[in-house]
């Protein structure tokens, strides 16, 4: 794999978190009850990690790379103690 394949996957993989990241914000801010906001939230991380194996970075035959780590980081200030084992494999 190429250099300018690889940055363009990071690029990918960064936009996405970026989505999912302003996709909480709104999240946060436009539901009110904290049962729907929580379900909001790991349908949100759920979608993020389902989309990020979709488009996994492929740095050689055998070696994969996927964006769930970067969610896994992220799940835990949504102070949902159950989202980082969903999305693990």
């Amino acid at each position: 794999m190429e250099i300018s394949e690889i940055v363009a996957a990071y690029i990918r993989v960064l936009a996405l978190a970026v989505l999912v990241v302003y996709g909480y914000a709104w999240v946060i801010r436009t539901i009110s009850q904290r049962l729907m906001r929580g379900v909001a939230a790991g349908l949100l991380f759920g979608l993020g990690g389902i989309l990020s194996m979709n488009d996994p970075i492929v740095m050689r035959p055998g070696l994969i790379y996927d964006a769930r780590s970067i969610l896994l980081v992220l799940s835990p200030s949504t102070q949902d103690r159950l989202a980082p084992s969903l999305l693990q494999p």
